[in-house]
């Protein structure tokens, strides 16, 4: 298990250097970091033990329509549509375990939208197997998901055109006999 090692200054997450610019708080010792996430296509958010978010990338933000202010110190299932808060708990109870399985994930823009994401999570640990917390990959498919739609509804709609031709097919001798 890869997990977070420190250094003077920064730590590095699974070969992502992140650089501690203040300490937030020393009773839940979080921390605000900086990344070099420009110019990524995916959102990237850490959370700490408790599911807690103490970095957002700036695409998460974007993603999610919600300030990194609103965002650090919540969990992520502020931000998951009532219906997935049980899949996003599962989720971060399977992390603590050690796995890291991808999964889709419904969740709400700060404007009421609905984004479909694709979830890559990856947990973290210390050296004596404690759970740090996890480096979650969010990519946005909500474009890809509406296109898969919208070709499953015309799919629906060839095949229905199908049925009432065949239909037709079958009662034209019917009707035209001599």
């Amino acid at each position: 298990r890869v997990g977070l090692r420190p250094a003077r200054d920064s730590i590095v997450f699974d070969n992502i250097k992140i650089t501690r610019l203040n300490k937030i708080s020393t009773a839940d010792a979080s921390f605000k970091y900086r990344i070099n996430t420009t110019g990524w296509p995916v959102g990237l958010n850490i959370t700490d033990p408790a599911a807690r978010m103490v970095f957002v990338s700036d695409r998460f933000c974007e993603m999610t329509g919600y300030a990194r202010e609103e965002l650090i110190g919540r969990t992520g299932e502020m931000l998951t549509v009532p219906e997935m808060h049980e899949a996003w708990r599962e989720s971060h109870r399977s992390r603590e375990a050690g796995q890291a399985e991808s999964h889709a994930l419904m969740l709400k823009r700060k404007d009421g939208q609905t984004l479909h994401v694709w979830i890559s999570p990856k947990p973290q640990f210390d050296a004596d197997g404690n759970y740090l917390g996890s480096l979650n990959v969010v990519l946005d498919v909500t474009d890809r998901r509406r296109a898969e739609d919208k070709a499953r509804s015309h799919l629906e709609q060839l095949a229905h055109v199908a049925r009432v031709a065949s239909m037709g097919e079958m009662a034209w001798p019917v009707g035209h006999r001599d």
